[in-house]
């Protein structure tokens, strides 16, 4: 038994270990593709030298580190050494990232993916009827930093949740940011090197991969952080729907409901108005394909391209029971019309679906309306 417990706790352990260093190993692997097959940069020249096992065994240092013991430790040099690397990256890689969010200019808006729902427990706790988002912000604010405190299970598995929507593209911005001042330091200060000189040619094609490399990091972690108050804002409303210590306060009556619910719709609906419009090409790509409605005062885009007509006239036969039970000789023409409405609306929503699964992929965050 204590067998079994041994190979599971050292299980454990590498699975930990894994899932900590899994980003490291992914960004390396990317540098040596860039590096080595991207821009053709030659393999660096190791000399080794040729080794006699029997000197070795004859030399007497060799001879008193295995009597001593110390031999064995040799092995764990290795390991140590891959540790202080991976902790100096993992440093290095941290603060430049830090910098690099400071730095960035931020542009002042509104939470977003917030609706009433999720607001409705902050404004019922708040008291008053006459709030403000402000204060429905301030409020989640004060209550996570209660619950925080109390460390229950449900708020740290949040807060798991939320912090790996971001920790992976950081992780990976660091060591970009690491890999490109490395890079740079070492043709700056070893350009006499044989390995140097033979790949000058490679500097600016790496630096500009790199450079686009941590701008996708970047990209990536700016989406999350721009969704991660409103997602902060739904957690807490969970906590607070199901904490039994407020479930009691939250039972209102429908009317006094009605009105917070009618309240909060009038504020998202105004920050949403005085919130300047910024251009999408994601929405534009939207209108064009008719999976959004156009704005007011445009003529709206057919839908059931490339034969819209045929579309429309499938949809009209299914929703007309007399059409359908009227088997004349214009069914089957009325009929082929709405297998193609059918076919054209599952496709639709397949698309939808692997749009939404590589827009995530490519984010790493879902969408922000």
């Amino acid at each position: 038994m204590s067998t079994l417990a041994d190979v599971q706790e050292l299980y454990g352990g590498v699975k930990g270990t894994w899932a900590r260093s899994r980003s490291h190993v992914f960004t390396h692997a990317v540098f040596t593709v860039v590096l080595f097959v991207i821009c053709g940069a030659s393999l660096p020249q190791i000399p080794i030298p040729h080794i006699d096992p029997r000197m070795i065994a004859d030399d007497p240092w060799f001879k008193l580190a295995k009597d001593t013991g110390l031999i064995y430790v040799s092995f764990v040099i290795p390991l140590v050494a891959i540790g202080l690397y991976g902790a100096l990256l993992q440093f290095t890689g941290q603060f430049l990232a830090a910098m690099l969010l400071i730095l960035s200019p931020r542009r002042r808006s509104r939470p977003r993916m917030l609706n009433a729902w999720a607001l409705e427990p902050l404004a019922i706790l708040y008291g008053r009827e006459d709030f403000e988002l402000s204060d429905l912000i301030a409020k989640a604010a004060e209550a996570t930093t209660r619950y925080k405190l109390q460390q229950t299970a449900e708020v740290e598995g949040y807060q798991r949740s939320l912090s790996g929507l971001t920790r992976n593209s950081q992780e990976y911005m660091g060591d970009f940011l690491a890999f490109l001042l490395a890079w740079a330091l070492v043709f700056r200060f070893f350009s006499h090197a044989a390995w140097i000189r033979a790949n000058q040619g490679c500097f600016w094609p790496v630096v500009f991969i790199l450079l686009a490399l941590i701008w996708f990091a970047w990209f990536r972690v700016s989406r999350v952080l721009a969704i991660m108050p409103s997602l902060q804002i739904a957690m807490i409303g969970a906590v607070l729907r199901t904490n039994p210590e407020t479930a009691a306060a939250l039972e209102i009556t429908a009317e006094r409901r009605t009105r917070i619910r009618d309240r909060i719709e009038e504020l998202l609906r105004r920050e949403s108005e005085d919130e300047p419009p910024r251009p999408s090409i994601l929405r534009f790509l939207k209108v064009r394909l008719g999976w959004e409605a156009r704005p007011k005062g445009h003529t709206p885009t057919p839908r059931g391209r490339p034969f819209p007509s045929l579309y429309s006239k499938g949809l009209e036969f299914s929703l007309n029971r007399t059409e359908i039970e009227r088997y004349d000789g214009g069914w089957l023409p009325n009929y082929f019309a709405y297998c193609y409405y059918r076919l054209h609306d599952r496709l639709s929503a397949v698309l939808r679906v692997l749009f939404q699964m590589l827009r995530h992929l490519i984010t790493g965050a879902p969408p922000l309306q």
